[in-house]
């Protein structure tokens, strides 16, 4: 296929796929509203005031959540349960450990550590060997909860990217609405486009996907479905700060299983 098929394909695709709008900041109301009539994008206009206090609302809850998360979870990983330690042996084998991780003999699991730890298929085994004295149960929640902290953390930074689009479209509308109708008529053709791709902006950030994420049957008897998901599209997502599109992960799909299945 050569470039101009390509091009050519890609438009057909884009342009065969519904895109999301704001309620109030139709492309029809941006007309009114340039027209001189102020009162056609009220509505959008608090529409955008209220997406911007819940995404701010969010966002501060997790920062609190990711905050509290971290420090819990490198505490976690790296306790050693000498209190109820019952064997004079094993408690011993536990102080020692402790002694030479003091002197920087035996390793200080950080989270860092936690989050890399996602990327192998033995991770269970590799914490055991940072901290032998882990216990299943703490493992298993570790790597519980591991993912919950990048999933929430990931969004803080796509609610900025949210919180910026808003914050350029509200100006926008501020600047427009100093304008006097006069003014707005005679700027139409640049304004128009301008307001128009700032909605579609905000529109298409608040409706991005994660597509690495498949819906499954429930285990649980408290939830109907729940998420599977291969964790390294998240991991790659959060040390870059961005969601992976549709195309990237169907591409890298296709190549993991070319490379399992190289006949």
């Amino acid at each position: 296929m050569n470039q101009s098929t390509d091009i050519a394909c890609w438009a057909t695709v884009a342009n065969a796929k519904a895109s999301p709008k704001i309620k109030g900041l139709l492309d029809p109301l941006l007309g009114e509203f340039l027209g001189g009539h102020d009162g056609a994008v009220q509505e959008g206009v608090r529409t955008v005031k209220a997406i911007t206090a819940q995404l701010e609302e969010i966002r501060q809850r997790d920062a609190r959540m990711v905050g509290s998360s971290i420090a819990l979870l490198e505490t976690a990983a790296n306790f050693v349960d000498t209190a109820s330690e019952t064997g004079p042996l094993r408690r011993k084998q536990k102080y020692i450990y402790l002694l030479r991780r003091l002197s920087g003999q035996e390793p200080h699991i950080r989270p860092q550590t936690l989050f890399s730890a996602l990327l192998s298929s033995r991770a269970e085994e590799d914490l055991m060997a940072l901290n032998p004295f882990l216990s299943q149960e703490t493992l298993k929640l570790l790597l519980s909860l591991v993912p919950i902290v990048l999933l929430r953390s990931n969004r803080m930074a796509m609610i900025n990217r949210c919180l910026a689009a808003a914050a350029k479209l509200s100006g926008l509308l501020r600047e427009t609405l100093r304008l006097t109708p006069e003014e707005r008529s005679a700027r139409r053709a640049v304004v128009f486009p301008t307001l128009s791709q700032a909605c579609d902006a905000l529109a298409g950030q608040l409706a991005t996907q994660r597509h690495y994420m498949q819906s499954v049957p429930s285990v649980a008897p408290a939830a109907k479905k729940a998420w599977h998901f291969d964790p390294r599209f998240l991991v790659f997502e959060f040390a870059w700060s961005i969601l992976l599109r549709e195309k990237q992960v169907g591409n890298l799909l296709l190549k993991k299983t070319k490379a399992c299945n190289p006949s």
